[in-house]
């Protein structure tokens, strides 16, 4: 009788071991592996800093991408992205030619954009980490804001990569932090500086709502 006792609990024992090893886990692997939002629709503001320095000295300071975006989950980690991003910059020449005294042009290029892509994203409990890439498509116009005289116009086709991660802040809303390369030359029609290239690293943050 004490044998079976005996027995019996040393069966409740293993149970109730086996029971803690594959139980307590389970938080955590529904924290690690829970399914990210189905859609979401972004606006990022930030700071973009152009890789070719004459550039830089044409448009001193960053550059101020505001973008808007929509993701959509295609299966677990998997999504594709659409987006229009907004970049604008006032700038200045300067002829410094003696005997002739120094002449300034104030400059205004506009680079609006629009980009498809996709990635990949990992949820993991209240953050989530993505990684994509894309294609981009560039109009652009620079000119003389004084005179109004056009230095360049067209349109440019670029690729971007870029990384995320994002915070759940309150039930849909997230805050959004981007880390984004964007290749953007411009062509040989330009006038000033024809090897003028806009491709730049970029950093930015905002709000993202998640459904």
């Amino acid at each position: 009788m004490k044998k079976a006792t005996r027995a019996r609990a040393r069966h409740w024992l293993m149970a109730g071991v086996l029971l803690a090893i594959t139980s307590g886990p389970a938080p955590l692997r529904a924290q690690t592996t829970s399914k990210p939002p189905r859609a979401a629709v972004l606006v990022t503001f930030g700071a973009m800093r152009p890789l070719e320095s004459a550039v830089r000295g044409l448009y001193r300071g960053a550059f101020v991408p505001v973008t808007i975006e929509g993701d959509f989950h295609l299966l677990r980690n998997l999504f594709v992205f659409g987006s229009a991003r907004f970049l604008g910059r006032n700038g200045e020449v300067v002829f410094n030619m003696p005997p002739a005294p120094e002449e300034r042009f104030p400059l205004r290029v506009s680079l609006p954009s629009v980009r498809m892509g996709g990635g990949v994203a990992f949820p993991w409990q209240k953050w989530l980490f993505s990684a994509g890439a894309g294609l981009s498509y560039t109009r652009y116009e620079e000119k003389w804001t004084t005179e109004d005289i056009p230095v360049a116009t067209g349109h440019i086709y670029g690729v971007i990569a870029q990384g995320g991660v994002d915070y759940r802040v309150y039930k849909r809303l997230w805050a959004v932090g981007r880390f984004e390369y964007s290749y953007t030359p411009m062509d040989e029609t330009r006038q000033v500086f024809p090897t003028f290239d806009l491709s730049g690293i970029s950093v930015s943050g905002g709000v993202a709502v998640r459904f």
